[in-house]
C-alpha cells in the first residue's frame, strides 16, 4: 500500500514537472536570439537605410511577435540616430512539426528621419487618436511611418513584461 501511494506521488510529480516545462516552452519572453535559429529577434543590414527584423519563437502562435518585431525596429531606429521607420513589409508564420511549434515574424523597415515639422504633425495626429490605437492591439499597417519613441512607448509595456 505504501509502494502504491509512494508511486502515484511520483506520477504526479512527473506530470505536474511535465505539464509547466511545456507551459515555460510556450512562453515567449523579449530576447535577443543567441544563436541562428534560437528564440529571439534578429536583424539584418539590406542596404544603409532598409533593414530585415525577426523574431523566431517556440510557441504555437505568432500572435504578439508582430508587437516584438516593431519594438525592436524602434529600438534599431534609435540606436542608429534615426527618429522613425516605414514599415515595408510584413509576415507572420507558424507551423506545428512532429516534435515541436516554431512561429516567427519578420519586418523590413526603411530607417529615416523627419523633419522637425513632420514629427510634430505626427505627434499631433498621434494625440488626437483613440486611446486604444491599432498599434497597441497588435495591428501594424504596411506604408506607414512610425515613430520609434512612440512605438517603444506604447508596445515597451506589453513587450517588456516579465
Amino acid at each position: 500500500m505504501i509502494k502504491k501511494i509512494a508511486l502515484t506521488k511520483r506520477v504526479q510529480l512527473v506530470s505536474l514537472l511535465v505539464a509547466v516545462s511545456l507551459l515555460s516552452a510556450c512562453a515567449v519572453s523579449y530576447r535577443a536570439a543567441p544563436t541562428w535559429g534560437a528564440s529571439g529577434y534578429s536583424s539584418k543590414d539590406l542596404d544603409r537605410n532598409t533593414v530585415q527584423v525577426d523574431y523566431l519563437s517556440g510557441s504555437a502562435s505568432s500572435n504578439g511577435l508582430s508587437s516584438y518585431v516593431m519594438y525592436r525596429s524602434a529600438e534599431i531606429a534609435l540606436e542608429r540616430g534615426y527618429e522613425a521607420f516605414k514599415l515595408v513589409d510584413m509576415s507572420g508564420f507558424s507551423s506545428a512539426g512532429s516534435v515541436a511549434y516554431s512561429s516567427s515574424a519578420s519586418a523590413k523597415i526603411f530607417l529615416l528621419n523627419r523633419s522637425p515639422e513632420e514629427l510634430a504633425q505626427a505627434q499631433t495626429q498621434s494625440a488626437k487618436m483613440p486611446k486604444t490605437s491599432l498599434m497597441e492591439v497588435g495591428i501594424f499597417q504596411k506604408d506607414v511611418v512610425y515613430t520609434a519613441k512612440e512605438v517603444k512607448a506604447k508596445l515597451g509595456p506589453r513587450v517588456l513584461r516579465k
